[in-house]
Order: C-alpha cells, then sequence, then structure tokens
C-alpha cells in the first residue's frame, strides 16, 4: 500500500505535466493507488493551491473515481 504522500506526489506529477484531459493508460497508471488515496490527494493538493477543480486533467481524474467514493470525499473545490 502506498503512504498519501507519495499518492500525492504522483498526482502533482501527472498533473503537473498535463494541459489537456488524461488519456486511459495514464488514469490507469494510478489504479495501483486505489481510488480512495486518488482522492485524498486531489483534495490535499487543492487545499494547497495546487491544482484547480477546472481544469481538464483534474477533472478527469475525478470523474475516473467511482461515484461512492466521490460522494465519500464530499469533493469540494
Amino acid at each position: 500500500m502506498h503512504s498519501v504522500p507519495d499518492a500525492t506526489t504522483r498526482v502533482e506529477e501527472l498533473l503537473r505535466t498535463r494541459s489537456v484531459p488524461l488519456s486511459r493508460p495514464e488514469l490507469t497508471s494510478l489504479l495501483d493507488l486505489g481510488d480512495d488515496e486518488v482522492g485524498n490527494a486531489l483534495q490535499r493538493l487543492a487545499g494547497e493551491r495546487k491544482v484547480y477543480h477546472d481544469g481538464p486533467a483534474e477533472r478527469a481524474l475525478w470523474m475516473w473515481m467511482p461515484e461512492s467514493t466521490r460522494r465519500r470525499l464530499r469533493y469540494e473545490w
């Protein structure tokens, strides 16, 4: 199991290098982290103002997660 800092680092690096929506291979490259950790990483980065809710890559990553995870995380940008 990966640590949250590792998940945060991976998500941040992936989003920083993208200005267009993420591709399916890029999204599946994060599958080993699990959607909970990816969601927590997105929330942490948003809180630090390192990602933004309207970025196409961020939106694609969020939409990749199951609805149950989005509800649980109470996604609020």
